[in-house]
C-alpha cells in the first residue's frame, strides 16, 4: 500500500528526469526558510482562533488569514503532472486541502476539509486551550524536488515541512487534556523573477502556498 507521502507526492515521480532547475544550496535555504515562515504563520493563526479568551472578532480574523496561506485559499484546486514528453495531464480534483486530525482516543488519523476544521477549532467548549508550536529555527524541511514552470519560466518546488503541536486544554468541568501532535505539511514553492524597473536588475521573490497538512503521531503528555 503506498503511504499518504507517497500518494500526496504522486506527480512528482513523473517528472523529466533530465529537466535542470539548476539552484545554488543557499537559494535552496531561502526556499526552505520561507516555508517554515508559512508553517509558523499558520500555527499562530491556529493558537488564536482556539483560544476562547481572544475576541470573537480576532478569532474569525486569524481564520481569513489562516485560509490565505494554502493553495487556492482552500478552495477546490486541479493537481496535474508533467510526463517526460512534456505533456501534462490533470491527475484529479481536490475539493480543498485537508486537516488530519487525531485524538488520544482515536488514533488513526480522519481527514477533515481545513475550513471545517478552522471552524472546529472556533467552536471547541474547552474552557481555556493553550496551543504551542515547534520556533521556526527548529522545524525539519525535506529536500525541495522541482515539479514545474509556469507560462513564463518561473520555478515551482514541493516539499514537506515537519512541525509539532502541544495542545492544553481545560474542560468545563475543570479536566485539563494535554497531548503533542506530529506533523508533516506540503508546501508549493514558487521563484517569479521581478524586474526592478529604476534599476533594470531582476531579482527573485518567493511565493508559498500551503497544502494538506497529515499526522505522524500523538500521544499523550504527563
Amino acid at each position: 500500500m503506498k503511504n499518504k507521502m507517497f500518494i500526496s507526492l504522486l506527480f512528482v515521480m513523473f517528472l523529466i528526469s533530465g529537466n535542470t532547475f539548476a539552484q545554488s544550496e543557499q537559494d535552496m535555504e531561502v526556499l526552505k526558510q520561507h516555508a517554515r515562515e508559512k508553517v509558523k504563520q499558520l500555527n499562530d493563526y491556529i493558537s488564536y482562533m482556539a483560544d476562547p479568551n481572544e475576541k470573537e472578532s480576532n478569532r474569525n480574523f486569524s481564520k481569513e488569514q489562516a485560509q490565505k496561506l494554502f493553495i487556492e485559499n482552500c478552495n477546490p484546486f486541479k493537481e496535474i503532472v508533467e510526463f517526460t514528453d512534456g505533456t501534462k495531464e490533470q491527475i484529479w480534483r481536490k475539493d480543498g486541502v485537508i486537516m488530519e486530525v487525531a485524538s488520544l482516543r482515536r488514533k488513526t488519523p480522519r481527514p477533515r476539509p481545513m475550513k471545517e476544521y478552522f471552524r472546529g477549532l472556533i467552536n471547541m467548549s474547552y474552557k481555556s486551550v493553550t496551543i504551542e508550536s515547534t520556533d521556526m529555527a527548529d522545524m525539519r524541511v525535506s529536500k525541495l524536488q522541482p515539479y514545474d514552470r509556469d507560462e513564463k519560466g518561473n520555478l515551482r518546488y514541493v516539499c514537506t515541512v515537519h512541525f509539532e503541536q502541544v495542545f492544553h486544554g481545560v474542560t468545563p468541568e475543570g479536566r485539563k487534556y494535554e497531548d503533542v501532535t506530529r506533523k508533516w505539511v506540503v508546501c508549493y514553492v514558487q521563484v517569479d523573477q521581478v524586474l526592478d524597473e529604476t534599476t533594470g536588475q531582476t531579482y527573485p521573490e518567493y511565493m508559498v502556498d500551503l497544502g494538506d497538512v497529515h499526522v505522524e503521531s500523538i500521544e499523550r503528555l504527563r
